[in-house]
């Protein structure tokens, strides 16, 4: 009987989503890759909104995000930018893209902030290094 301790089970994927608008007024591009290589993703027309899955395990990507292949008008946004928030607007001004970014709400930021109201201040020296020898 073989036993295997890489189950699929132990390794539970994180993922989730991050919603992209587009609030400028022509068609926006999304590629994912690097600078030599990339793979169309969605293409979103103005007012539109693409959801992408995002897998907080996988490895660093970069998404190209444009409104023409001729290399006017592009911001790259990093897979880092859609693990900590959950939606990207695009927007246009003088004739250059802005991102508006809406970040995630963890549980874990909520409860700090309402337990750090109530927790005491802690001795960063251990007790063991305080004592004074006899």
């Amino acid at each position: 009987m073989s036993v295997s301790i890489w189950s699929t089970s132990s390794f539970r994927k994180m993922t989730t989503s991050t919603q992209i608008a587009n609030a400028t007024t022509q068609t926006v591009r999304v590629q994912v890759g690097s600078a030599r290589y990339a793979s169309d993703v969605a293409t979103i027309v103005p007012g539109g909104k693409h959801s992408v899955a995002v897998d907080f395990n996988a490895t660093y990507r970069e998404y190209i995000i444009g409104i023409d292949a001729s290399g006017l008008a592009k911001i790259v946004v990093s897979s880092d930018d859609l693990c900590d928030n959950k939606g990207i607007t695009i927007k246009e001004e003088n004739g250059k893209l802005n991102l508006e970014k809406e970040p995630r709400q963890s549980d874990t930021a909520e409860s700090a902030g309402s337990a750090s109201q109530t927790a005491k201040k802690a001795k960063w020296i251990p007790a063991w290094l305080s004592r004074s020898e006899r």
